[in-house]
């Protein structure tokens, strides 16, 4: 049983970084870094420098590798910084959602469970 579950937790890290990267991707596929840099900031036409500044300043300005080796890691360490919107920091977030999503799961799930062994 427990060469049964090591096998398993093996098998979920290639997925989890597969998903991972695959997400990552789809993040750069919607919108460019230029272009949520020229939404982010405050001005309706930011110059060329505001929105390499911006970019540097969020580390959009390094290689895609770099960029995802780096959210790797911080994602690893449950390190997940600032909104980049915002300026929020993400652990806030995730905080504030935690309640409501949990209540709203336990309704569902409960509800499922009645009608399934009803039925």
């Amino acid at each position: 049983m427990l060469r049964y579950l090591v096998r398993r937790l093996l098998y979920a890290v290639p997925i989890l970084v597969g998903v991972s990267l695959i997400t990552f991707l789809l993040f750069y596929a919607t919108s460019s870094p230029e272009q949520m840099a020229r939404r982010n900031l405050s001005a309706k036409n930011p110059s060329q420098a505001q929105i390499k500044g911006w970019l540097v300043q969020h580390g959009y300005d390094k290689p895609l590798s770099q960029q995802f080796t780096k959210h790797m890691s911080e994602l690893l360490l449950m390190r997940f910084g600032v909104s980049d919107t915002t300026g929020e920091p993400i652990w806030d977030k995730l905080r504030a959602g935690v309640g409501p999503s949990t209540i709203v799961a336990s309704m569902v799930f409960f509800g499922t469970l009645i009608v399934s062994v009803t039925l």
